[in-house]
C-alpha cells in the first residue's frame, strides 16, 4: 500500500501483486491501459479519459516525484508500507530535530549494517538491512546526527522496539 499527497489531497494506492496496472484507489478498483513512449514518458487510458504522464525529477530517497500530467506539473510524496509503520511508531521527523536512539520497527534479522560509532550520519543515509517475512528493509537515518553506540550486528535478531543505534 502507498499513501500519495499531491497538493492539499491524499490518496490510498494498492497494487495488485507484480502489476501497477491495476490495484484499489481509495478503496475503489482501478484498471489502467498503459504505453510506454521513452523510459520518461507514459500514455494512460483510465476511466475513458487519456492521460500524458511526463515524468520530471524523482528523488528516491525522500519519497518525491515531479510529474507534468496533460501539461499540468504535480508534485507527488509517496508514502510505503514501511513510512507508515515508522510513523505510526512514532519515529519520524515530528519527534524532533535531536536524535536520541533507533529502535527496531519490527522484530527480524540484522542482514547488514552500515555505519560504526563515531561516524557521521545525514538524513537519508542507510544505516543497516533488517530482514522481516522475507522482506529485506533498508533502515535509513530520521535526521542527521553522530553515531554513538551500535547495539546490533549482522545475522543476529532483533525484537520490535529494540534499540539498534544510539545516536551522540
Amino acid at each position: 500500500m502507498y499513501k500519495v499527497n499531491v497538493g492539499q489531497q491524499e490518496f490510498e494506492v494498492k497494487f495488485k501483486a507484480n502489476d501497477f496496472d491495476s490495484g484499489t484507489l481509495n478503496g475503489q478498483p482501478f484498471q489502467l491501459d498503459t504505453f510506454e513512449a521513452n523510459p520518461r514518458t507514459f500514455h494512460l487510458i483510465w476511466d475513458d479519459h487519456s492521460y500524458q504522464v511526463e515524468i520530471g525529477r524523482v528523488d528516491t530517497q525522500e519519497k518525491w516525484i515531479n510529474m507534468k500530467i496533460n501539461g499540468q506539473i504535480y508534485h507527488a510524496q509517496l508514502q510505503d508500507d514501511m513510512d507508515l509503520l515508522l510513523r505510526q511508531l512514532g519515529m519520524t521527523d515530528a519527534a524532533g530535530p535531536k536524535l536520541d536512539e533507533l529502535r527496531s520497527p519490527m522484530p527480524g534479522m540484522v542482514r547488514e549494517v552500515y555505519v560504526e560509532p563515531g561516524q557521521a550520519v545525514h538524513k537519508g543515509d542507510k544505516l543497516l538491512v533488517l530482514e522481516a517475512m522475507k522482506m529485506e528493509n533498508v533502515i535509513k537515518s530520521p535526521g542527521d546526527g553522530t553515531i554513538k553506540l551500535v547495539t546490533c550486528a549482522k545475522g543476529l535478531p532483533v525484537e520490535k522496539n529494540q534499540v539498534l543505534i544510539t545516536f551522540a
